[in-house]
Formats: structure tokens, C-alpha cells, sequence
């Protein structure tokens, strides 16, 4: 994943792998593990993210179906259910992310120069 930076310069993803893997116990070794050829480390991390989104709320979804099968109910959807696929953060999770961005943004600036 680091291939496309010159020798002696960090990647983007060797300077957040420590924050990424505090802030998600485990979450670098699924990134390595999901990587394609040629695939950027942030589109590996989106892809592998989306997945365990979808995953979760399938998880929840059954939960709930289970739980409504025994009481002789109907099966529903996601929607119904009020699940979301979309990835929810709390507001100190935002203001890392938005600083993050801007970091990530100052070091692909910086870099090209």
C-alpha cells in the first residue's frame, strides 16, 4: 500500500495506521487482508467499512426477525426495522474525522511539492 511513495516518505496510511488502529482494534489488519492490486489504502478501508456496516445491520436485522418469529409475527425490513446502512459517529468521532481530512488533505498537499 505504500508503494507509490518515494522512499524516505511516509504514506498517508503509515502515518493513521496507529490512529486507525486505536480508534478500531483490528481495523489495519482487515484493511491489509481486503487489499487489491493496485487499490488505495482509503478505498480498501471504505470498501472493508461498507462491509462491516452492511454486515451489522444484517446482524441486527435477524436479531429482530428472530425475536418477532417467536412471537408469531411477520418478517421485516431493514427499513422498517429503522436500520441504517449508513455509518453513524458520535461528535468526537466527527471532529477527529474532520481533522483527520484536513491533515490527510496538508500531507498530500505538502507532498506534491
Amino acid at each position: 500500500m505504500d508503494e507509490d511513495f518515494p522512499t524516505g516518505q511516509a504514506s498517508p496510511y503509515s502515518i493513521y495506521q496507529p490512529v486507525i488502529e486505536q480508534t478500531a482494534p483490528g481495523m489495519t489488519k482487515v484493511i491489509n487482508q481486503q487489499s487489491q492490486p493496485g487499490e488505495s489504502w482509503i478505498d480498501t478501508a471504505q470498501r472493508a467499512l461498507t462491509m462491516l456496516v452492511m454486515t451489522n445491520t444484517q446482524r441486527q436485522l435477524m436479531q429482530i426477525n428472530l425475536e418477532r418469529a417467536r412471537q408469531g409475527l411477520p418478517p421485516i425490513s431493514a427499513a422498517q426495522a429503522g436500520l441504517s446502512v449508513g455509518v453513524e459517529v458520535g461528535q468526537d468521532t466527527r471532529q477527529l474525522l474532520i481533522v483527520g481530512g484536513i491533515a490527510l488533505l496538508a500531507v498530500l498537499f505538502l507532498s506534491r511539492r
